[in-house]
């Protein structure tokens, strides 16, 4: 990130020597105070939009009504400008009807929570060469306690833009962070509002806390919230304890992590559950396949024994079973399944043959043997491959021979 920081730093210079006072602002400020890397350098600005387009190159609005400007200074680097504002009311939970401009003080406290509400000075620097911070909202302070903190009035905070309910959450469980009480009630108190967000904001919202390393953290904090039933779409739980999800591991892709969710609230695999899942969480197209994969293949893992070789190497090869393994290992009444078919899976794919080898019969070959398409072709393919995985057909032209006479 020294290269996005070196060009953000650049910009801040043109804007100081215009005589425009501006810092870093936001979660830049707060990841460099915590030793974290920025993701991305924002910088607030007494200059307007206009005058910003002027000073800097590569600039294009992308919220002028809300003071908003991005700069591009190098390939590959963006840089958000947003001049000092207050918003006036909120009557959409969404955006302010209308900004002020304002100064860096009455900026600072139109923000969510006293740790995104600081700026950071590098022109300026201390002398052990950290950026001189600016801290109108007592963020420091709230960053050394581990404290979540609306900046003001809660309520009023969660009030104007009602999807802070679910940034609170996000910022508390990937920082290991409390919530601090007034701010924790005001949040249980709203939490009905999330009805009044669009679903795709709440599905990039919850998408990003539980993609996180703290996933586990986050779906308990939404279901003590009362917020959970909410970004689900289904009825709100009961005693929630993330079992599953508390022994998923890191590698776990998202929609398993939802389905360990679902199992640890009750929810379980029902098909309605799952639909309103999949509608409540905007979820792509390629996670709501991967999400209605997942039970159908935990139904066929819990009878294992019963499997023959080709059911069994059929079941690993499916796209979305190292997910379905992760599941099974994180649940303790089948973490012994789990190992049992891991200890097999490593003995199938050492027997010669392999989990799924190129298939000796395709279509092309059956029908060069003469056959049309029907059930006849579908159940020769299949039980040619069956025969295949289970070592009884070693070659393709055995695998011809066999079709021929079947």
């Amino acid at each position: 990130m020294t290269r996005s920081r070196d060009a953000a730093i650049g910009l801040l210079k043109t804007l100081r020597n215009a005589g425009f006072e501006s810092y870093f602002a936001g979660g830049c400020v707060r990841d460099a105070l915590l030793g974290l890397t920025p993701k991305d350098y924002d910088i607030a600005t007494g200059a307007t939009p206009d005058q910003v387009a002027r000073l800097l190159p590569h600039c294009r609005m992308v919220g002028k009504a809300f003071g908003v400007v991005l700069s591009q200074p190098a390939k590959g680097v963006s840089v958000e400008i947003a001049t000092f504002r207050t918003d006036g009311t909120y009557t959409d939970g969404r955006r302010p009807d209308a900004v002020v401009f304002t100064d860096a003080k009455g900026d600072a406290q139109r923000r969510d929570f006293t740790i995104n509400g600081l700026f950071a000075d590098p022109l300026a620097p201390h002398p052990d060469g950290s950026d001189r911070v600016i801290d109108f909202v007592g963020g420091q302070e709230d960053l050394k306690k581990g404290v979540i903190r609306a900046i003001g009035n809660p309520e009023e905070r969660f009030g104007e833009d009602f999807l802070r309910l679910l940034r609170a959450v996000r910022f508390a469980s990937r920082l290991n962070f409390s919530i601090e009480e007034r701010t924790w009630q005001a949040l249980q108190a709203n939490a009905p509002k999330l009805n009044g967000i669009a679903r795709e904001r709440i599905g990039d919202e919850v998408r990003r806390m539980m993609s996180g390393p703290r996933f586990a953290a986050a779906a308990q904090l939404l279901e003590k919230g009362g917020l959970a039933g909410l970004v689900l779409g289904l009825p709100a739980s009961g005693a929630f304890t993330p079992m599953r999800l508390a022994r998923l591991t890191p590698e776990a892709a998202y929609p398993a992590r939802l389905m360990a969710w679902l199992h640890d609230r009750g929810d379980r695999s029902a098909e309605e559950n799952l639909v309103r899942v999949r509608t409540g969480l905007n979820l792509t197209n390629g996670e709501r396949d991967s999400l209605a994969a997942l039970p159908p293949l935990l139904a066929r893992a819990a009878g294992w024994d019963d499997l023959g070789m080709a059911a069994r190497k059929r079941l690993l090869a499916e796209k979305e079973w190292p997910e379905a393994q992760r599941l099974l290992e994180a649940c303790q009444d089948t973490a012994g399944l789990a190992n049992a078919v891991a200890r097999d899976a490593r003995l199938l794919a050492e027997d010669g043959i392999g989990i799924s080898p190129t298939p000796f019969l395709t279509g092309g070959v059956l029908m060069a043997l003469g056959l049309a398409p029907g059930p006849r072709f579908k159940h020769l393919l299949d039980a040619g491959y069956d025969l295949q995985l289970e070592g009884k057909l070693s070659s393709k032209t055995e695998a011809q021979a066999w079709a021929a006479q079947n």
